[in-house]
């Protein structure tokens, strides 16, 4: 396998440009959730009950699902992404992600703590 500079750069890039779009997608999520809370707080204030105390819940429930969706689907990609990464830098003189993962025992240790598993 013979590799040059730039497409190792781009593989490394698209690791990185992964988990932008996962924060953008969470804080897209967040901001909904949010909103849904913030609806809810506001009907509960106004007299009388209605069907709306009920409805409102109801929608959160998709949004958190597809946030949990898009958080895994995210993560399971991040994985396949480092893989090859590890794969490429078997063929390079130096292997930093490999060298920082084997320092972050593998993410079973206490040195990381991954936030997709709290």
């Amino acid at each position: 396998m013979r590799l040059r500079g730039s497409e190792c750069e781009a593989n490394w890039q698209s690791a990185e440009n992964n988990s932008t779009r996962r924060v953008a997608s969470s804080r897209y999520l967040l901001t909904l959730n949010a909103a849904i809370v913030a609806l809810y707080g506001f009907q509960s204030t106004m007299s009388g009950e209605n069907y709306w105390t009920l409805f409102i819940p109801l929608i959160g429930l998709p949004s958190a699902l597809l946030w949990y969706q898009i958080v895994r689907s995210f993560r399971k990609l991040n994985i396949v992404k480092f893989d090859l990464i590890h794969e490429i830098e078997q063929h390079l003189p130096a292997a930093p992600f490999r060298y920082e993962w084997d320092l972050a025992e593998q993410g079973k240790g206490k040195a990381y703590n991954p936030v997709t598993h709290i």
